[in-house]
């Protein structure tokens, strides 16, 4: 009886210990923070070291400033009180540590330097928390707004601080937070391929036409036709390029689409950006060199009005501070083309779209015709955090190379308040009002 109940309280120890296992329940988990100390800086480091009840070590390693988020080291090595951190998968890096009192004594080795860290011990390591300090650094420096904001007030009462509980709807408030005190409504987060606007409200933010929104479900395509044998049509939707090859092949499209058309000196243009809200305004404008032609089209200014950036449309593509940002090649056979240009706008066209307009009127022969514009007129940039985490705010005010600033919505030069009928354009009361200006004007 006594060998029974020996072999059923082992049984039950083992399957405790299991669950125990499983849920992982009864390991220890500690946290390190340190900084790796530079000339001209120094990088926060945090490490997450666990011991689970059964098995060995595990740990992962972040360093927010170069967005590296709990990456998982390779390899322990446990001696005493000594471990050994591979991380050679990630830039080569091992990490040589003794416990402390307060920690770990190490030595940090990455290629051919090494340097000694302490790291402290921490109770808790809140990577959200971490997240918003940087989007707060981040409108502090750079934001277009960042003077209008008692940022040390704001300290003193925590206002950023977030719920730890509640770490993901946490951050999307604190985002709010920012943007509402910056009073930006350009902002925006984008949180695991969620997008979360700005709080802040604008008079144009929604257009109330179903016919408008049911039409940007198919608005993702360019679309180029003639409408008569004078008149040529393109609709250019938002376009996002990440990446160098993209932003070339996109600015590619845009021209391919228009030369497909085989116009002449004589052909007038329509311009519909009535289904773009917006996206990566150098490809668009490079896309469309050879009916914008050569030069600079304007700078970009900062909160002082000072410029921070100049930018220049070549034969070669689109250049900003004499860099090139992305490549296109002008046709030499419209060299000396300078066509009237109908513009079509609605409440939804927004940002880069509406940075095209600012462009396109300072060379004149143009009209805008439609609605009023969505009011993102400033230049967005973005901060990448963490892991598919992005922080955008205002930096910059558009200057034409007229010298005209732009601050809210654009209002058309001839107001048509009527539904898009993308399927006949000829029946299209916004394109019918931008043909009639072209007859008007010859």
């Amino acid at each position: 009886m006594k060998k029974i109940l020996v072999v059923i309280g082992i049984a039950i120890a083992a399957v405790v210990f299991g669950l125990l296992s499983f849920l992982n329940l009864g390991a220890k988990r500690e946290y390190f923070e340190g900084a790796l100390k530079f000339a001209d800086r120094n990088i926060i480091v945090y490490l997450t070291l666990e011991k689970p009840l059964f098995g060995g070590f595990s740990a992962n390693i972040s360093i927010p400033d170069q967005q590296i988020f709990e990456y998982p080291v390779k390899h322990i090595m446990a001696d005493s009180d000594s471990l050994f951190f591979d991380l050679s998968d990630l830039n080569h890096i091992s990490i040589q540590s003794k416990r402390t009192k307060s920690g770990l004594g190490a030595n940090w080795s990455q290629q051919n330097f090494k340097i000694p860290v302490t790291f402290s011990a921490i109770t808790e390591i809140t990577f959200e928390q971490i997240l918003v300090d940087q989007m707060v650094a981040y409108a502090q420096q750079f934001s277009l707004y960042r003077n209008e904001v008692n940022w040390d007030s704001l300290a003193k009462v925590n206002y950023f601080k977030i719920d730890p509980n509640e770490s993901v709807n946490s951050l999307i408030t604190a985002s709010n937070n920012i943007l509402t005190v910056l009073k930006d409504s350009h902002g925006s987060l984008i949180l695991a391929n969620n997008h979360e606007g700005s709080p802040v409200k604008r008079k144009y933010a929604v257009h109330k036409s179903v016919g408008l929104i049911n039409s940007l479900l198919y608005g993702n395509n360019i679309e180029t036709e003639w409408l008569d044998e004078h008149t040529a049509y393109i609709r250019i939707p938002s376009i996002i390029a990440f990446t160098q090859e993209k932003k070339n092949q996109k600015a590619a499209e845009i021209q391919k689409a228009i030369q497909d058309l085989n116009f002449n000196q004589s052909t007038n243009w329509i311009i519909d950006l009535r289904l773009n809200t917006g996206g990566d305004f150098p490809v668009m404008i490079a896309g469309l060199v050879d009916l914008v032609g050569e030069g600079s089209i304007g700078t970009f200014i900062d909160y002082k009005d000072s410029t921070t950036s100049t930018i220049v449309l070549k034969h070669d593509g689109y250049y900003q501070n004499d860099n090139q940002i992305v490549h296109v090649t002008k046709s030499p056979k419209y060299e000396n083309y300078h066509p009237k240009i109908a513009i079509l706008t609605s409440h939804a066209t927004a940002s880069a779209a509406e940075q095209i307009i600012m462009v396109i009127r300072a060379k004149g022969h143009t009209k805008t015709f439609g609605d009023t514009t969505s009011g993102l007129v400033t230049i967005a940039s973005t901060l990448n955090i963490g892991k598919k985490t992005m922080f955008t705010i205002s930096t910059n005010c558009f200057k034409n190379k007229n010298g005209v600033i732009y601050k809210s919505a654009l209002k058309p030069d001839i107001p048509v308040d009527d539904d898009p009928d993308f399927g006949s354009l000829l029946q299209d009361g916004v394109v019918v009002a931008a043909m009639r200006w072209f007859q008007e004007s010859k």
